[in-house]
């Protein structure tokens, strides 16, 4: 199956789109680095069993430890979850008890990160990141 990636919304070299989804309970989470034109990672993974937030929380914990892994230390990130976005800029507190391990674990791996930003974006500007959760729902069975 094809997967049609459209221009991104930043130009600024390097950012970060991450996304996940939940259905029929299962969650998928995708991430989209472009370090540098022509340097760009598409990784997707599944969550097992969960919610849309926690899918979402799960996502942006991976990207922050692909982040490590690759040595970034600048980075625009974008998301489309204004509850997970928010909870990291420490403007929304989630008190979801089956989240909280997560929600810690991306607090730590924030809290150092002086020049990453975060910003909430719309559906349609995220579908880089959405395409990596969606390919993954179709190979697991859960397509869209």
């Amino acid at each position: 199956m094809l997967w049609s990636i459209p221009v991104p919304i930043s130009t600024v070299y390097p950012c970060a789109y991450f996304d996940g989804d939940a259905q029929h309970g299962t969650c998928a989470c995708g991430v989209f680095i472009i370090i540098e034109e022509g340097q760009v990672y598409y990784i997707h993974w599944n969550g097992g069993d969960g919610t849309n937030n926690k899918a979402e929380v799960m996502a942006m914990a991976g990207l922050l430890s692909i982040c490590d892994f690759l040595g970034l230390q600048k980075l625009p990130i974008f998301g489309d979850s204004k509850v997970i976005t928010e909870h990291v800029l420490f403007k929304h507190t989630i008190r979801n008890i089956h989240l909280l391990g997560w929600l810690n674990r991306v607090e730590v791996m924030w809290r150092n990160r002086k020049d990453f930003t975060i910003s909430h974006i719309t559906k349609d500007k995220n579908q880089r990141a959405q395409s990596r959760v969606y390919q993954l729902q179709w190979e697991y069975g859960g397509c869209k």
